[in-house]
Formats: C-alpha cells, sequence, structure tokens
C-alpha cells in the first residue's frame, strides 16, 4: 500500500497528543474536527473532555461526529479536505462497546479507507503497548486490536509522532506534509 498524506501521532491519555496534533496543522482553516465517537447523555465526564478540546479548537474548524461507525466510513469516502480525526482509542471503544461481530472486517475497512483518501490527514492515537496487561478479555482485545490498527496506520503515514508528556518525538519521517508548509 503507498504512503499517503498522513500523520500519525501517538500518546498515553493525557500525554498531550491532541493539543500537539491540533498545532500541526498551523494556519489552515478549513480542517474537518473527526470526532469517531459520541458520548453517551449520562456520561457527563466524557462530555466535558470533548468540551475542553472543543473549546481549543479555532471557530474556522468544522466538527464531524460520526453518529455511527458505518457513517464514519462513509464520511472518510467523501472527504474533501484537510482532516483532523481524534482518536483511535474512543473509535476502537466504540467497536468493543458496540460488540461488532467481526471487528477486523471493519478496520480492514477503515484502514482502506485512510490509503485512499487524497486530502492531507492527522490521525491521533493512544499508544496502548506501555501499558499494563489487561485482565479482561474486553480489555486485551481493546489492546491487540488498537496496537494492530496503530502499526497498519503508521505503515500508511508519512510522520508517526510520539508525544510523551507533551513533548514531540519524531518517529517517522519519509517526506514533508502538506501541513509543514
Amino acid at each position: 500500500m503507498d504512503v499517503v498524506d498522513l500523520t500519525l501521532v501517538l500518546g498515553g491519555t493525557r500525554s498531550g497528543k491532541s493539543a500537539f496534533a491540533e498545532t500541526l496543522v498551523g494556519e489552515t482553516q478549513d480542517i474537518v474536527y473527526v470526532a469517531p465517537m459520541v458520548p453517551a447523555p449520562q456520561d457527563l465526564e466524557f462530555q466535558e473532555r470533548i468540551a475542553s478540546h472543543k473549546r481549543r479548537r479555532p471557530v474556522t474548524w468544522s466538527t464531524y461526529e460520526a453518529e455511527s461507525l458505518e457513517a464514519l466510513l462513509q464520511f472518510l469516502t467523501v472527504a474533501s479536505g484537510p482532516i483532523l480525526l481524534d482518536s483511535l482509542g474512543s473509535m476502537m471503544s466504540r467497536i468493543i462497546s458496540e460488540e461488532l461481530v467481526r471487528p477486523k472486517d471493519y478496520l480492514e475497512r477503515f484502514v482502506y479507507a485512510l490509503a485512499s483518501l487524497r486530502t492531507p490527514t492527522i490521525v491521533v492515537s493512544e499508544e496502548v503497548g506501555l501499558s499494563i496487561h489487561p485482565l479482561s478479555p474486553m480489555g486485551r482485545d481493546f489492546v491487540d486490536l488498537l496496537g494492530e490498527l496503530n502499526q497498519r496506520v503508521a505503515m500508511l503515514s508519512k510522520k508517526v509522532i510520539m508525544v510523551i508528556a507533551g513533548i514531540p518525538l519524531l518517529i517517522k519521517d519519509q517526506e514533508q506534509s502538506v501541513f509543514d508548509a
């Protein structure tokens, strides 16, 4: 598969990965911020996390909140402007919580959609390989699937950046991205 104009930003929970990813777009004003998970009405803590992310973003950015996993795939097939997708971990939580019968099939379609994009894209994801080994089968599925997905997305990406304690570390740089201009 060809490398596409894709930058993967990895980091742990509260590492600063989202805030860093937002700085990568520079002065670009027509960004579409893609949220692959919509919080449940009763999940006030998650709603507050999302609200703090929204307050940080410029008003010129538009937001696409995927109503379903299928809607996310459909959006990616028609996307025409720069995208910041945040995050693969929340997408994986949705995949696990919705108990998809064949999550690997969905992830295959998702990777194909990313590989088919012809627009500059930044994808944010949680690095799961640095934490404890989950005790529950659901936790192990999350770690295994997200770890595999991160590897696939990294292979597609021109750039891979790891954010640790707010400090970005360049892991891969194949060529200059349009966001670097």
